[in-house]
């Protein structure tokens, strides 16, 4: 993903999406802290195979002379229920004493980012779901970009095509934002009511893609003030799967923007 230093032109939009120049701190912001960027990350839910005393199921992974216990955490849901599927046929005993719980990546993050060396902490891997890979691999392709060499989960954005750039924000709260989309049918319906509202502006975006690992690397290494205006909506599908399954009780706080 480019820095986030330069905007383009200012242009409104009714219905509180605009492309803008955004208002930038006065001051030099040094790049996130790992506390600052859990905080980021919270809002956003991912699905973990869990035992009984809610600890992720891990894996032995053998590389070299060591043996490393690794769990995955998947992007959506539905993955996580594929695999338990499996697991259910594979091993029904296993199977038995797991469940699919919602977690918070931020939590996921703060605990790579606190664990001690040497810790029994396991290894997380992230697992995005594939058809969202395959939309990012398409979505390079038609750029003329490598698709084939994308690897991570796919963040997708909206930015300008016109000389000075710029990106899609939306409104939340008082603030303007940069959504950062997981699916990319999700940044194309903000684009849609773009195109009701003001067609000429949606012909002048285009969807972008990044990954959430090159993002977290940004957060934790751009001195950019900007940086504060990125902001990461939770898919809605995660949103509803927990609330219809856990009652709306999230792991992850916050998880719902408030988009006007």
């Amino acid at each position: 993903m480019k820095r986030w230093t330069r905007w383009g032109l200012r242009l409104g939009l009714a219905g509180s999406i605009l492309l803008g120049t955004l208002i930038t701190a006065a001051h030099q912001v040094l790049a996130l802290t790992d506390e600052q960027v859990a905080a980021r990350l919270r809002s956003v839910p991912v699905f973990a195979i869990t035992t009984p005393d809610g600890a992720p199921l891990v894996n032995t992974v053998t590389r070299g002379d060591q043996s490393v216990a690794v769990a995955e955490v998947y992007m959506n849901w539905q993955d996580a229920q594929a695999f338990l599927d499996q697991l259910r046929q594979a091993n029904p005993d296993l199977a038995g004493q797991v469940a699919i719980k919602p977690l918070s990546l931020g939590e996921i993050f703060r605990l790579i980012s606190e664990a001690p060396e040497g810790s029994n902490v396991p290894r997380f891997s992230l697992v995005p779901g594939d058809a969202q890979v395959a939309a990012a691999r398409t979505l390079l392709q038609e750029q003329g970009q490598a698709a084939e060499e994308f690897q991570g989960v796919p963040v997708f954005y909206a930015e300008s095509t016109q000389n000075g750039g710029g990106y899609l924000t939306i409104t939340q709260g008082e603030n303007q934002v940069i959504p950062l989309y997981f699916q990319q049918q999700e940044v194309q319906s903000l684009l849609s009511r773009v195109s009701q509202q003001d067609p000429s502006l949606a012909n002048t975006m285009q969807i972008q893609v990044t990954t959430l690992e090159a993002l977290i690397s940004v957060l934790r290494s751009e001195d950019d003030p900007s940086l504060n205006n990125l902001f990461l909506v939770p898919p809605t599908e995660s949103l509803q799967y927990i609330q219809e399954e856990f009652g709306g009780q999230q792991a992850a706080p916050g998880a719902n923007p408030r988009q006007r």
